[in-house]
Formats: structure tokens, sequence, C-alpha cells
């Protein structure tokens, strides 16, 4: 099933770049990202364990779906609308002095880390492990406002930059100091993922001025391109030995080669516990916000349902599995089929995947119709967590979840001119 899993990444990355306009697009990203994993995986570098065929035919029926579902949205009409969206100014100040707040204190506490002689790899070990958080209200607000709206801001930022004539340059400063905030306050490098992997989809579907002189002379704006590259790389490669030490070059292979391995572990455990979640798993990141809060100000219990699968969900990122014959373990990492796979075994991960093919279908066509910030943001996000398809499935994590509400929220249709 490896070889059938490469050809199939291979032929639909081909598919995509050809029947698209956009050469960065769901396809080209998935199935691009998919054939490295699998590759990868396969080369069993570094003592990995192997996955069985069972798991690598779950994979292949999951992509397969993906791309149906991605294609089948060319089947209906879609209209050209010229809707134009600006932001709510005053939702945003609020947010963003919420969430400053929120994590200072964070960032506080991660500096004595640090200047006791830890580094971000102390700070993101003790902040997983939750010992930096045990105030409950600042709990509930890192969960539901600081750290998703940071999210949310790091990808209106760039967006705004390359898509409006009008700079905002308050929400630049915003995403900046949050951006700042975050990464101190937690070691994590995914926020600032997100602020860059928005840039470069910007920079590569707006429209570029045209090469003035000969010999390779670039336009200022591929001169911006070239810098976010740069930045992105050095500053990840910089974080990364932070975080892995000079075992960096091993660990990454971890990264993108252990999700078979993974998948099959977990698979494993959820069909031995026998929990079915019936759609809980997938929109836990909804749930979660809307169970608790309707639990802290009514108290009203929790479904037990949705408690087990919470609970299924929350052991992925605590309990390590053992993925390598020396005794290595690992977490997370559980793919974008885990959740779909946990709502309803193999036919859950069909259902899940054409869903998620649809989404992207549908987001792409809305942007290449009529691009505007509100879109670029909705789509950028997507697709970013598309590029995390080898870790979680967008809806079933909080933070993507409330950072999706939240960009809907924070934009506001312009009046007509």
């Amino acid at each position: 099933m490896i070889q059938a899993n490469l050809v199939l990444c291979a032929l639909a990355s081909i598919v995509g770049i050809t029947t698209e306009k956009r050469k960065i697009n769901p396809i080209s990203l998935m199935f691009g990202e998919w054939f490295a994993i699998i590759l990868l995986a396969s080369m069993n570098l570094y003592d990995i364990l192997p996955a069985s065929n069972h798991t690598y035919l779950m994979i292949f029926i999951g992509l397969l779906f993906f791309l149906a579902g991605y294609y089948v949205v060319r089947i209906f009409k879609t209209k050209n609308g010229n809707k134009q969206y600006t932001l709510r100014n005053w939702l945003v100040v609020l947010l963003t002095i919420i969430s400053v707040m929120v994590f200072a204190v964070d960032a506080v506490q991660a500096l004595r880390i640090i200047i006791g002689g830890g580094g971000l790899k102390a700070v993101r070990e003790i902040a997983q492990s939750g010992s930096l958080y045990n105030n409950r209200l600042l709990n509930m607000l890192r969960f539901i406002v600081a750290t998703p709206f940071a999210f949310a801001v790091a990808i209106v930022a760039p967006v705004n930059f390359f898509l409006s004539k009008k700079r905002n340059k308050p929400i630049y400063a915003a995403a900046i100091a949050l951006i700042v905030l975050k990464i101190i306050s937690d070691g994590s490098r995914s926020i600032f993922i997100l602020s860059a992997v928005t840039a470069i989809l910007c920079f590569t579907y707006t429209k570029r001025e045209e090469i003035h002189r000969v010999f390779f002379i670039f336009s200022k704006r591929m001169w911006i391109g070239i810098g976010i590259t740069l930045v992105t790389a050095v500053v990840l490669v910089y974080m990364t030995i932070s975080r892995s030490g000079y075992d960096s070059l091993r660990y990454t292979y971890y990264y993108f080669a252990m999700e078979p391995i993974m998948l099959e572990k977990w698979t494993s455990e959820v069909s031995a516990s026998n929990t079915i979640g019936y759609g809980t798993a997938s929109f836990n990141g909804l749930l979660f916000v809307l169970f608790n809060l309707s639990s802290s100000i009514f108290g009203i219990a929790q479904p037990a349902g949705w408690t087990m699968t919470y609970d299924f969900i929350e052991r992925v990122g605590t309990d390590w599995q053992v993925i390598t014959s020396n005794g290595l373990t690992a977490n997370s990492y559980v793919t974008v089929m885990f959740p779909f796979y946990l709502d309803g075994r193999e036919y859950g991960i069909c259902i899940g995947m054409i869903f998620l093919g649809v989404i992207m279908g549908v987001a792409y066509r809305s942007i290449e119709n009529n691009m505007n910030e509100r879109k670029m943001s909705i789509y950028s996000l997507m697709m970013i967590a598309l590029l995390y398809s080898f870790q979680l499935f967008i809806f079933e994590n909080i933070f993507y979840s409330m950072s999706f509400i939240m960009l809907l929220m924070i934009y506001k249709r312009s009046q007509a001119r």
C-alpha cells in the first residue's frame, strides 16, 4: 500500500498543479505533503517502527475521498460577488488588550525560566505540562480569547499588507506584539508559522510588478517575498535548535515520518476501548467552548458522550507512544484522519475526508471568484490547517476553531460607495 499511496499523491499533485490557476492550492499542498510523509516513513530511518498495510489503506482511502470532495465542488456553479470587508476596530482593540494582558502574565513566568538558565525547550515542556497555567479565569481567557485571537491577528496582518491599499498600522503592531508575547510565553512556533505561511500565500496569490531590468533584477514585491522566506527559515531553524538541540535533523525526520505509526497506535487504542464519537471528535473545538461555557454559566452538565471523546483527544497530546525500536516516545501527530476514525471508524474517515475536500474546494473557489481580505484570511487559516493535516483536523482543535469564529466576527461589510 505504500507504493499505491505514493502513486496517488504524485498523480494528484500533478492534477492539482495543472488544473488550478494557483500552483499552491489545496490539492498540491495536501498531496505534496503526504507524498513526503509516506516517502519518509517508508525509509524507516532512525529505527522508526513501520506501520501496517491496513493503516496505509486507511490513509489511501482518506486521501482519495479528499480528492473526490475537492473536485465535486466544480459541478456546482458559484456566484461572482463583489463584497468588501473592513475590520471592526473597536472589537480588535478590545480583544488585543485582553490578549496582551493574558500573555504578559504568561511571558513574565516564562522569562523567569529563561533567565534561570532554561531555554525555549524548557518553557515549551513546562507549558505543555500545564504547570505555567493554574488560574481558572486566565485559562478560560487563554483558550477562548487570547490564543485564538492571536492566531487570527497573525493571519489578518499579512492579508491586509498584501491586499489592502490602505495600510492598517495598528493591526501590524498588535500582530507583532502578540506573536512575540506568544512565543516567549510558551515557546511555540505555530503562531509564527501562521503569519509566515499567510504572507507567502498572499504574496503568491496577488499580482506582482513586472521585472524592470535584465540580469534578473527583481521587483520590490519579489524582494519582500524573498525576505519573508529567508526570515521564516532562519527563525524556524533557530527555534527548532532551541527546542530540540543539535539532534534537530533526527527529530525533524520523526516529525514528518511518524504519522503512520502514530495513527496505527491510536486507532488501535480507540478500537480496543470501543469508543465512537459520532461527530463529537471532529468538531471537538467548537463543542468544547459550547459545553464549557454552558457548564460554567448555567450549570448544565457536559454530555457524557462528548466527555469520552474529549478525553481521548486530550490523551493524544499527553500520553506518549513508542515510535522506534529503541523505545523513543512521541505524542500528537496522529493525522487529520484520527478524529474521523474516532467518530466512525473507516466510514468516519470517508465522510470526514470528503467533507474536508468539499470545504477546501469551496474556500478556493471563493477567493478565485472574488478575493477580499475576509475571504483570504479564512482561506489562509484553512490552508494552514491543511498544512497541519499530519497532526489534526481544524475543527477538532479549540484554538483553530475559535480563530475561525473570530475571523468571521472581526470583519464587517464595507459600506457601498
